[in-house]
């Protein structure tokens, strides 16, 4: 939540999938509403779709406008059979050395 790449100077959230391997990045899907739009202490519900016919993201019940860096809307790539991965990671860019990681609490996590 917030400013995570710094791609965007409105960057409220961000989802991105690599390849197994780490080498490129699959799909990247920015919610762009502020980057304080969410640091409000309160509980967020955030549901993420990335199924290949309409990738797309949900806070709070409602379907946000996407930005999509990498991949699109119908990007089917970006899943895998989660029983190949070497690493799995939520709140945190995956990157060795990488400080950026929420910094919040989640509560309930469905795969």
């Amino acid at each position: 939540m917030g400013s995570i790449t710094g791609t965007y100077d409105d960057e409220s959230l961000v989802y991105s999938t690599d390849d197994p391997t780490g080498a490129s990045t699959l799909l990247q899907m920015f919610v762009r509403e502020g980057t304080g739009t969410y640091i409000d202490d309160e509980w967020h519900q955030l549901v993420v779709v990335a199924d290949g016919v309409e990738n797309t993201i949900y806070i709070d019940g409602e379907k946000k406008s996407i930005t999509y860096r990498y991949g699109d809307a119908t990007t089917a790539d970006a899943l895998f059979n989660f029983n190949s991965f070497t690493e799995f990671y939520i709140g945190k860019r995956a990157y060795t050395g990488s400080a950026l990681h929420f910094d919040g609490e989640t509560g309930i996590i469905q795969v």
